[in-house]
């Protein structure tokens, strides 16, 4: 007999178990599935299988689920849809077939992503946190004043809120100090500020914030005071783990008054720290000191990815993530002029990583050859402290950021 004249649908020879009859129905409704283009009409499906008690495990989790809900990959009013270029959403989108072509990102921002049929990934879907910028050099002194502060590098900015939630921007940085001039000391300075807490999170605390270097003495001045490190964001866990199905669809915990809230990632990491000025100098003539380096930003958190699709099929290249956003460099101290005895401006601290977010996909058949994966940011390199001319009047190196943590990916396979 032909592949096209077989039956899809077995000739039971007892009378069939509902276990029995619900597997021999998806196979005839998948036979049909292969077969869309050649003229078969799906538009009636022969049963629907997205609504069946679903058995859910993950990677990090596993349990059964017997009559306790309904689970659907959405009704595919969106159509079958292809990306060709960079797309950021802005509402939930149900598809009946997604293909993601490679080298084009889709942005759910915080929207989610059904898919009746099947997922094509060979591109990337991410939602990831925002990395830092650099921070700026202090400049040198000279005879003619002290050095001005490095620029503070800019942390990360937060992620919007869509149907699911966003991410905490990364902790301010603090503001540098100048360099003093003449008798004058250097200033300090100014520490980072700590990270955002948050409630109802899936995720962890923050990374700490790094603290700078202070400014180099003079022989007649003090070196201003290093900023310090801003302290992390804190987490308080969601009330309920992510794991009872009617969880998955509407990504809901229970708040502290019974009313349902929806799940956070992780907390904010703390900013760094700014440079402190070196000290002038009056011996001789006033000299200047050299400004603080400026401190680096610190990335925000990556956010909230859901994805249900009947079918995920990830191509080698195709990738699924939540990464948190890269600390940034802090700035170098500024020297001094040549032939005196002011301080070497102070390093400005690196930004910290933020954490990795929250990815969960719901699936019935997964073939994944590429990448899923929530990682924490990297963490910068603090600046060096800026070199005096005389004597041991160096400022000091800022500290290097904090690596992000990673954050939590949920696996569901669903059974149908």
């Amino acid at each position: 007999m032909s592949e096209e004249t077989q039956p899809i649908v077995p000739d039971f020879q007892t009378t069939p178990t509902l276990d029995q009859l619900g597997q021999a129905l998806k196979a005839a409704e998948d036979h049909l599935r292969l077969h869309k283009h050649s003229g078969y009409d799906l538009s009636q499906r022969l049963i629907d299988t997205d609504l069946i008690s679903p058995r859910l495990s993950g990677s990090n989790l596993s349990y059964t689920m017997v009559n306790q809900g309904q689970f659907s990959f959405g009704n595919g009013s969106d159509g079958d849809v292809n990306i060709t270029a960079n797309t950021t959403l802005t509402a939930d989108r149900n598809y009946d077939t997604l293909v993601v072509a490679s080298g084009v990102t889709l942005n759910p921002a915080g929207y989610r992503v059904f898919v009746r049929d099947e997922l094509i990934l060979l591109g990337t879907i991410a939602r990831n946190g925002t990395s830092g910028t650099a921070g700026g050099n202090g400049a040198n002194g000279s005879g003619a004043g002290g050095g001005a502060a490095g620029s503070i590098g800019v942390s990360g900015a937060a992620l919007a809120d869509g149907y699911l939630k966003g991410a905490l921007a990364g902790g301010a940085t603090g503001a540098a100090g100048a360099g003093g001039f003449g008798a004058n000391d250097g200033a300090a300075g100014v520490a980072g500020t700590a990270g955002g807490a948050i409630s109802n999170s899936l995720g962890s605390n923050g990374s700490i914030g790094a603290a700078a270097g202070a400014g180099g003495n003079s022989n007649t001045s003090t070196g201003g005071a290093a900023g310090g490190a801003g302290a992390a964001g804190v987490a308080t866990a969601a009330s309920t783990a992510l794991t009872a199905g009617w969880q998955l669809v509407p990504m809901l915990d229970i708040g502290t008054t019974g009313a349902p809230v929806k799940y956070n990632p992780s907390a904010a990491s703390g900013g760094a720290g700014g440079g402190g000025g070196g000290a002038g100098t009056s011996a001789g003539g006033n000299s200047g000191g050299g400004g603080g380096g400026g401190a680096g930003g610190t990335g925000s958190g990556g956010g909230v990815v859901a994805i249900y699709a009947r079918r995920i099929t990830i191509r080698s290249g195709g990738v699924i993530s939540a990464n948190g956003g890269n600390g940034a460099n802090g700035g170098n101290g500024g020297n001094t002029d040549a032939g005196n005895t002011a301080g070497g401006g102070g390093g400005g601290a690196a930004g910290s990583g933020g954490d990795g977010g929250i990815l969960m996909y719901a699936y019935n058949y997964l073939d994944n050859q590429g990448t899923i994966q929530a990682t924490g940011g990297t963490a910068g390199t603090g600046g060096t402290g800026g070199t005096a001319d005389i004597g041991s009047r160096n400022g000091a190196a800022g500290s290097n950021g904090t690596a992000g943590s990673v954050g939590v990916t949920y696996a569901f396979e669903i059974a149908l």
